[in-house]
């Protein structure tokens, strides 16, 4: 219609300058007006025109470039009524997938064309009046071009949104996939632990009413006047004390509630743990080596459970070592991003290979003969109420690190 368009502008501005229609008239035996003859003939020498026919205002046939014989009409034509009835009118096709034999004829043998048929019809000088109609075949090489170079570039976005939409769907579901399996895991997860706070509870309960007796028992060996036996009364009270303790966390832990959050140096919480562990220790022959940074690490967080995640992690050393063995606490601060003090308990034990590191945190996977595979799992769950982490690296024959980092105090010196 573009193309029509210019056409139509372009006659009528030739039709009114060179004041055509003072000459179009419809045939008359004394032939064509001489005025006419150079205007068609321009007409069909314009760039991209592949043919010319004008019709005067009874629809007789003034002029074809194809040399047609004048004055036959072409009443028959729906399009030429419309032109001159003052329409433009258009057509754009093939030359091979036409209907029509004239297109057909307007390409060489073996080719095919696209055409632009234009009706463009002549008005009087006041465009009162329409006095015939110019019938154009052009050839729009540049339009055509563009068309085809339009439609590969449409082609190829349609081909590369459809590569980009297909591979953001396919993130999408990926990413949807993973949140999913993840979720599911923490659900499982969540309830495995929940049965753990359970079993816990009644644990802590049948212990305490068990180390009441064992306490009852020790006293009345006070009075012995055997040395040894007042020393090993000692010893029973003492434990029988921290193991009572362990137990009221034990409690607070399996349920809702808990102490309020307080400021706890963790240099001075490992040496705790550690004196309370020197008896085990000596008795197996571990060498502790310790490894400190100096400076003052200030965590929050309530000291019974913390005291109870390392003093898991050195038991579970010792016993990997047995006999004879080399215990290393080392305390340092990790270059991150949020402040974070790391704290490692590293044995020399026999290590781990990576598929059963990968099953320790499950609840109730364990490698020990008489262990029930939870101490791993509470330990996280512990560490998490203080923002905390745990991790186990060891390779088979190389021993084991066990890495726990917690988050620093807002603002406490290092």
């Amino acid at each position: 219609m573009r193309e029509a368009t210019l056409t139509q502008e372009f006659v009528n501005s030739i039709v009114q300058t060179d004041r055509i229609y003072e000459h179009f008239k419809p045939w008359s035996a004394d032939g064509l007006d001489p005025e006419l003859g150079p205007f068609f003939r321009h007409m069909s020498n314009l760039r991209d025109v592949l043919k010319v026919k004008a019709y005067g205002a009874d629809s007789v046939l003034l002029w074809d470039s194809d040399g047609a014989k004048p004055g036959q009409s072409n009443y028959d034509n729906d399009e030429l009524a419309l032109s001159l009835e003052g329409n433009l009118v258009t057509e754009f096709g093939r030359s091979h997938a036409h209907a029509k034999a004239e297109h057909r004829g307007m390409a060489p043998p073996g080719e095919e064309i696209h055409f632009v048929e234009t009706y463009i019809p002549v008005w009087n000088a006041d465009f009162s009046r329409v006095l015939g109609s110019v019938e154009l075949y052009k050839e729009p090489r540049v339009l055509h071009a563009a068309i085809v170079e339009g439609q590969y570039y449409v082609w190829a976005i349609a081909l590369v949104g459809a590569v980009v939409l297909y591979s953001t769907l396919f993130w999408i579901v990926w990413r949807a996939n993973g949140i999913i399996h993840m979720q599911q895991g923490r659900l499982v997860e969540s309830e495995r632990l929940s049965m753990i706070g359970e079993t816990a509870s009644a644990v802590a309960h049948a212990m305490r009413n068990a180390l009441a007796s064992i306490r009852a028992s020790a006293e009345l060996t006070l009075d012995d006047d055997l040395e040894g036996a007042r020393e090993s009364a000692h010893d029973i009270i003492n434990e029988s004390d921290r193991l009572n303790r362990w137990a009221g966390e034990l409690l607070k832990f399996s349920g809702d509630g808990g102490d309020e959050l307080e400021d706890i140096d963790l240099a001075d919480l490992l040496d705790q743990v550690v004196d309370e562990h020197q008896t085990v220790m000596h008795r197996a022959n571990i060498r502790f080596i310790p490894s400190f940074a100096p400076g003052r690490f200030i965590v929050r967080a309530n000291r019974a459970p913390l005291s109870q995640v390392f003093g898991n992690l050195i038991m579970n050393a010792v016993e990997a070592m047995e006999k004879d063995g080399e215990l290393s606490i080392r305390l340092t601060l990790p270059d991150h991003e949020v402040p974070t003090v790391r704290v490692d308990v590293i044995d020399n034990g026999p290590g781990l290979s990576e598929q059963i590191i990968g099953q320790l945190f499950k609840p109730f996977a364990t490698t020990k003969p008489s262990g029930t595979g939870l101490g791993l799992a509470l330990t996280r769950r512990m560490l998490s109420r203080y923002d905390g982490s745990i991790a186990i690296l060891g390779e088979p024959g190389k021993g084991v690190t066990a890495r726990v980092e917690l988050p620093l105090k807002s603002g406490a010196p290092a």
